[in-house]
């Protein structure tokens, strides 16, 4: 959940502030965004609100962290060679 909220803010809203900050610098006022940031911040308060904790990797288990770990191995390689099939057998 962190990564998704980290990409879409590093991709979309980062350089949407950017471009609107820039425009004010040049003295164009785009008033027509303020109700897209009262929605964002309602969305982060939503968020905020369901969960009683961050959802952050703070201190896991150690077993909690090997299976991480070992899973994202296992994705990293079935992405890089393609092979979906899931049979494992010696050849």
């Amino acid at each position: 959940m962190t990564l998704l909220f980290s990409m879409i803010f590093d991709f979309l809203l980062l350089p949407g502030l950017l471009f609107v900050f820039l425009l004010s610098l040049l003295g164009i006022n785009l008033t027509l965004l303020n109700p897209f940031f009262v929605v964002l911040e309602s969305v982060v308060k939503l968020v905020g609100n369901l969960f009683d904790k961050p959802i952050v990797f703070g201190k896991p288990d150690i077993i909690f962290l090997l299976l991480l770990f070992i899973l994202s191995g296992l994705i990293l390689d079935f992405y890089k060679k393609r092979n979906w099939n899931f049979s494992f057998y010696c050849s």
